[in-house]
């Protein structure tokens, strides 16, 4: 992996922030990320009306593009975006699941496989981009449009739904592979200030507050097997988004609206 790379985590300035931060300033050939344009977090759902201030008043947060799926959402809600003049874009990664005794069960046994190695998150994440292509491409949709920035995208822990997200976003602003595996690594320390806050999850899984910190950790590893998948399966981010649907144009306005000269 690269070396530190620009960060701004935002977490103590925004109340209720969850690894919220800026992916402005990381460089992309000769030109860098804008800054203050587009943003990664975890859950959202806890920020609280001075966090919604700030991040409207002072970051100018216009649209949030809410990544978790509809069981999420109606376990957590929302914080109170419409109040702060933030737009509220549910675009579903994952299907919901029923929230039956059977299927939680499945679901615990599959998290411990993820944490004693039997299963991979590289896996997950081409199993994802094969079966959710429509939410991603929706979710450059968004993000292309002018009046969308500045954005935030979120799921739960903002690493493996919002994860793929910024690895599509960041290979299409031309961000080498290095920096969106040491920004994709950075998630699992940044989340461990906030275990405590996955209480209903671990609660649900059967797990304790070490195991579920366990969880919350990142293995660079299957951000780059990910990546390489991608590049072998469908010729990179930019052919599988392409191929899936997405316009041309949507891609250069995105570039355009992100991306300055160094």
């Amino acid at each position: 992996m690269t070396g530190a790379i620009p960060l701004t985590l935002l977490d103590s300035v925004v109340e209720g922030a969850v690894n919220l931060r800026d992916l402005g300033g990381l460089s992309a050939g000769d030109h860098v990320v804008r800054r203050g344009r587009i943003f990664r977090s975890g859950m959202m759902h806890a920020i609280t009306p001075a966090g919604l201030e700030r991040l409207a008043g002072h970051h100018g947060i216009r649209t949030i593009v809410d990544l978790r799926n509809q069981v999420e959402l109606d376990h957590d809600g929302l914080s109170d975006f419409d109040s702060a003049g933030i737009r509220h874009v549910h675009l579903p990664v994952l299907a919901s699941t029923a929230a039956t005794p059977d299927a939680q069960d499945v679901r615990a046994a599959r998290m411990r496989a993820f944490m004693d190695g039997t299963s991979s998150w590289s896996e997950a994440y081409k199993s994802i981009v094969t079966n959710c292509a429509p939410s991603y491409v929706r979710f450059f949709e968004t993000v292309a449009e002018p009046e969308s920035l500045a954005a935030v995208f979120p799921c739960s822990a903002g690493r493996d739904r919002t994860g793929i997200a910024a690895a599509l976003l960041l290979e299409v602003l031309g961000v080498d592979e290095p920096t969106i595996v040491t920004d994709y690594h950075a998630t699992g320390p940044h989340l461990q200030p906030h275990a405590h806050r996955y209480h209903r999850i671990s609660v649900e899984l059967g797990m304790t507050g070490d195991e579920i910190a366990r969880l919350l950790m990142t293995n660079p590893d299957a951000m780059s097997e990910f990546l390489a998948h991608m590049r072998e399966a469908h010729g990179g981010a930019e052919q599988y988004l392409l191929a899936n649907g997405l316009d041309p144009a949507v891609l250069e306005e995105i570039r355009g609206q992100l991306l300055e000269r160094a």
